[in-house]
């Protein structure tokens, strides 16, 4: 319900009465609120996973042994992906509550979605890891700024379920980016899901970015 709001109804405590539960309708731009910030999120989180089903041939790619890909690509890669997405989150939360959302999502978006497009063509280890710096920065940017989004949108009694629903879609995020890669990693290089993920999330922020702009 908190995904995509096709039930059109939340569920909330009736403590006023005998304590049954009772529905409380969502509006039409709630759902379809819901609905893009959903798109929104799994585009952003599935570029989180697609290195993970081709680390082996990323590493025969790179001339890394079994140990460069086992600490370069699974070890320090992954841990700066997430230490640079923490800073992120913290100066995100800040500007969510001094700038327009949807223009400030957008932007973010856009900081992860290029450089991913970029990794297509990259020639060694150390651009790899700049191009995916800025994967994590933009998925650690985007969390508060979508949570502070949603929360304008529903009164305190839908949060709970809004929350959870965002959960449910980074998740499903990240499988579709790593089904992607690994269904393809093998016919057609570990480079292709990069952009095929980058492309319509350029796409889908640039939409944003114009819309909001109306």
């Amino acid at each position: 319900v908190g995904v995509t709001g096709c039930l059109g109804k939340f569920w909330e405590r009736d403590h006023m009465g005998d304590g049954m539960a009772v529905p409380q309708v969502i509006t039409r731009s709630q759902r379809i609120s819901v609905l893009v910030t959903a798109i929104v999120t799994v585009m952003i989180f599935s570029d989180q996973n697609l290195m993970s089903p081709n680390l082996t041939m990323i590493a025969k790619d790179f001339g890394l042994d079994a140990s460069g890909r086992d600490w370069l690509l699974g070890g320090m890669l992954s841990t700066l992906f997430f230490l640079v997405g923490a800073p992120a989150s913290i100066i995100a939360g800040v500007l969510a509550d001094t700038r327009r959302r949807v223009p400030l999502l957008s932007a973010f978006m856009l900081v992860g979605a290029i450089p991913c497009v970029l990794t297509m063509f990259v020639q060694n280890y150390y651009q790899l890891l700049a191009t995916r710096t800025f994967t994590g920065m933009a998925i650690g940017g985007v969390i508060p700024i979508i949570f502070s989004y949603l929360g304008d949108i529903f009164p305190n009694n839908m949060r709970n379920y809004v929350s959870g629903g965002f959960g449910f879609v980074s998740g499903a995020g990240q499988a579709v980016g790593q089904f992607l890669a690994g269904a393809t990693g093998e016919s057609l290089g570990w480079r292709f899901c990069f952009p095929a993920i980058g492309i319509p999330s350029i796409l889908v922020a640039l939409v944003r970015l114009v819309k909001s702009a109306d």
